[in-house]
């Protein structure tokens, strides 16, 4: 997690494009504190009109420190991400912080980390599908299917465990249903063409070169003009305890709550990006710019402190399996401190 999200913090991060809007910017550590009544200027920059644009200038807010906070109205404008600049009396930059100004359908989706292609030892994989969620939600993650080979009941398991207690996570029922060898390019070809799919695992896990295929194959057929295929990531893993697939491709969908209608008919309509996780890497996300764009800005500006209370409720999780005592109270708290923090940053 980069400094300035621990010393700072500023909500909401995402705000309605063209819209009037209070903001906040909090110091969070004596450290960072701004100075009680003192005049600081906050310089805006869309970053989509560039750094460095010639003689035209940036708007700039001039507010006093109060409580620790600067807290100002400005209506932001084109969607893009946007940079905060704190500057003190002397002109010195304090800060530079990031905000999203979205427009209207985007604005009121949420974003979930999710993966739809997951194994438990009830095929080939390694742990139980209980364990497994667990394990996914100290990673990040809001939504999850195992994906057993020709069985369904593993993803029932893994509802029933978690049935009693209120979660973060969604756990959706799935399958792997395939072809008993490797299916040609051209029957692959006739099903994009044909569409008898809700969406394209454009990312499978796996090694690079064969997400490089996908990827290959996929912009081919967009640039024929199949421009309208759902994308999703998955990671295709075996184990959460060793070194295979997990966490490595992922989805990020833009939906209206996290649920299994509304994360499904989010990714139908192309509100999804894949998120390809490399070990040592930085992510590459696979998507349409607009969608890649915003999903970048989350990586870096939310889903940090998302994913630190996360780690709580996955932590929470694995011993209400083990029968600890306060797991069941610890996940009634960490359930409403994901969902407070949703709030209070897409406000």
């Amino acid at each position: 997690m980069k400094r300035e999200l621990l010393l700072y913090d500023v909500y909401p991060k995402v705000f309605l494009a063209h819209e009037l809007s209070q903001v906040t910017i909090a110091s969070t550590d004596y450290s960072t504190h701004f100075k009680e009544g003192v005049p600081y200027k906050v310089v805006i920059v869309p970053l989509g009109r560039g750094l460095y644009h010639g003689s035209q200038p940036f708007d700039q807010i001039e507010v006093c420190g109060k409580d620790q906070k600067l807290v100002f109205e400005y209506a932001f404008g084109e969607e893009q991400e946007y940079y905060l600049r704190i500057l003190d009396e002397e002109g010195n930059r304090v800060v530079q912080l990031s905000v999203y100004a979205a427009e209207k359908d985007l604005y009121e989706r949420r974003p979930y980390r999710g993966d739809l292609h997951v194994h438990s030892c009830f095929s080939d994989g390694k742990e139980s599908p209980e364990f497994v969620c667990g394990m996914y939600r100290q990673k990040g993650f809001d939504f999850l299917a195992i994906t057993d080979h020709y069985q369904y009941e593993p993803s029932l398991r893994a509802i029933e465990a978690y049935k009693d207690v209120p979660l973060g996570l969604t756990i959706l029922l799935g399958e792997e249903v395939h072809a008993p060898n490797n299916v040609p390019i051209a029957f692959t070809k006739y099903h994009l063409e044909q569409k008898p799919f809700d969406a394209f695992e454009l990312l499978g896990g796996q090694t690079t070169h064969e997400n490089n295929m996908q990827w290959a194959f996929y912009n081919e057929m967009r640039a024929k003009g199949l421009d309208t295929i759902p994308v999703v990531g998955s990671s295709d893993s075996h184990s959460t305890l060793i070194n295979d697939w997990f966490n490595e491709a992922k989805t990020l969908v833009f939906a209206k709550a996290n649920a299994k209608e509304e994360l499904f008919e989010a990714i139908r309509n192309q509100y999804s990006v894949a998120v390809e996780s490399r070990y040592g890497e930085s992510e590459r996300i696979h998507g349409n710019y607009r969608l890649t764009s915003y999903a970048r800005f989350l990586l870096s500006e939310y889903f940090p402190l998302h994913d630190a209370l996360c780690y709580e409720e996955g932590r929470a999780m694995l011993g209400y399996l083990r029968q600890e005592a306060d797991a069941h109270a610890l996940l009634e708290l960490t359930q409403k401190r994901t969902q407070s923090l949703l709030n209070k940053y897409f406000a």
